[in-house]
Parts: structure tokens; sequence; C-alpha cells
């Protein structure tokens, strides 16, 4: 118990530990200060084994390390195929949030996405940090 209340943000696809799984399985980094520490900051609202897990993943070879090693060209094919779906998952999500939160606010609104972001920035950050993990 405490006198100073508890301050939390609302809910966020960022919280999702199967969405930051995957990035950190594949080796997708968001290192832009737009993205990454954010991205830290949602594992707070995870479960604990679920942080756990993302973080064991972070000690491991991800799936780009091991095919950037040239094993075979139809795995490298698989992984971008993998990334370019995971890509258009992102864009999809950025046009339904444009749809239910900016196009809704009101013109002097500032606005703010459900988990405190300037969301516009953050979506577009994060799509661009998967399609940067393509293999040439």
């Amino acid at each position: 118990v405490s006198d100073k209340p508890k301050v939390y943000i609302g809910g966020s696809a960022a919280q999702s530990s199967l969405l930051q799984s995957i990035d950190t399985a594949i080796g997708i980094t968001h290192l832009h200060a737009d993205s990454g520490p954010f991205l830290d900051e949602m594992q707070k609202y995870m479960p604990p084994p679920h942080r756990k897990f993302i973080k064991y993943l972070e000690t491991q070879p991800s799936l780009k390390n091991y095919v950037e090693q040239g094993v075979s060209s139809e795995l490298k094919d698989a992984l971008n195929r993998c990334v370019s779906k995971l890509e258009s998952f992102r864009k999809k999500h950025m046009q339904i949030v444009v749809h239910y939160i900016l196009d809704q606010a009101n013109d002097d609104d500032e606005v703010i996405g459900t988990g405190g972001t300037e969301f516009v920035n953050f979506l577009t950050r994060t799509k661009s940090e998967t399609s940067g993990s393509l293999i040439p």
C-alpha cells in the first residue's frame, strides 16, 4: 500500500508477448528512440514468464542470423515471406488505428494512442524496422 497512486497506460498491441517474441526470434530489432524504449517499457505489462521468454530469445541466435550464413535460398525466401507478412500485419494495424483514433479526433485534439505514444511515428517506425529486416 502506498499513498502515491500508480499510473498505467491504456492497452496497446506493443504489450503483446507474441509480437515481441516473433520480432526477437526472427531478428527484427527496434533500436530507434521512437520504438525500442517503448517496446521495452511495454514488457513490464506482460506476464513475468512471457518477459522471461523474450529475454531468453534475446540471448539466442536469431533466425535471420542463421539464414544470413547462406544455409539455403529456400530458407531465406521463407524467412523473407514471414517478414513481409509481419510488415503487412503492421501496415493493416496502422490503418485500423488511424481510422479509429486519428480520424475520430477533433482537429484541435492532441492525438495520442492507447499506449500513450504518438502512435503514427511509432507504428511507422516499427513497420519500417520490420521491412528493413528483409534479407537481400
